[in-house]
């Protein structure tokens, strides 16, 4: 979904530069996979390196470790979304740049 509408953008941006055609629609979104590919990556090794310290502390009371290991489920639950996130905008880029090799194709083959 979130491909259709970056197909959709970079179409978009043809009305306020003009001069479409089909090499030049490959170019614009294989550049901008480019860029979500490296930007998602970037984010993943990012997130990877910060470190996430979930050293157990001193625990004196005896509710302090359920407390604890539910604590330790949200933050999990909240690193697995942002991990999510980071290979779904790097599995666009893949896409956006799959889409640009096969325009370009086409374009070539059919000479449109």
């Amino acid at each position: 979904m979130i491909d259709l509408g970056i197909c959709a953008f970079v179409g978009i941006s043809f009305v306020l530069t003009g001069n479409f055609s089909f090499e030049a629609y490959s170019n614009r979104l294989f550049w901008i996979g480019i860029g979500a590919g490296i930007l998602g990556g970037l984010i993943l090794i990012g997130i990877g390196l910060v470190g996430v310290g979930t050293g157990i502390r001193g625990l004196k009371e005896p509710g302090a470790a359920r407390a604890m290991m539910v604590h330790d489920l949200q933050k999990r639950s909240e690193r697995e979304e942002r991990y999510d996130m980071c290979i779904q905008m790097w599995v666009i880029g893949l896409t956006c740049i799959g889409l640009s090799v096969l325009i370009g194709a086409l374009s070539t083959h059919f000479m449109i």
